[in-house]
């Protein structure tokens, strides 16, 4: 159940905006593009903020050993280059259009990857140390 409660508080509220964009999208225009709310960074900044305060919770508890931190690193590694090649791809689009909605798609399911990845192991990090709630 505290997983449950994490999850809604932790990613359900803050990536709601998401879902509502959807939500407008297909009421204004009859039909939902997956890609523009997620291309832009917006997961990107999800999966570093939650691994941030996953970090100031674990080390608050005085966790022993810091080798739980390196999965919290390679999360915001992982966020901050798709955030990147998000940010390139929107400043120096690629030539054709065919090329750049290739790119949008890759980097919006790489940001979903990047949001699942850090979620999942901050909820396992804060189960083994007990900072669930």
């Amino acid at each position: 159940m505290d997983v449950i409660t994490w999850l809604v508080v932790n990613s359900l509220l803050p990536l709601a905006p998401i879902g509502f964009f959807y939500l407008g999208f297909l009421l204004i225009k009859g039909s939902i593009s997956w890609v523009p709310p997620i291309r832009d960074g917006q997961i990107c900044f999800y999966s570093t903020t939650i691994a941030i305060i996953a970090i100031k919770d674990i080390v608050a508890v005085k966790a022993g050993g810091f080798g739980w931190l390196f999965g919290l690193v390679f999360c915001w590694f992982v966020s901050f280059f798709v955030y990147g090649v998000s940010v390139y791809s929107a400043i120096y689009p690629s030539g054709t259009d065919a090329d750049k909605i290739a790119v949008d798609e890759r980097v919006a399911l790489a940001s979903i990857a990047c949001g699942v990845f850090t979620t999942v192991t901050v909820i396992g990090l804060r189960l083994e140390y007990g900072v669930l709630a």
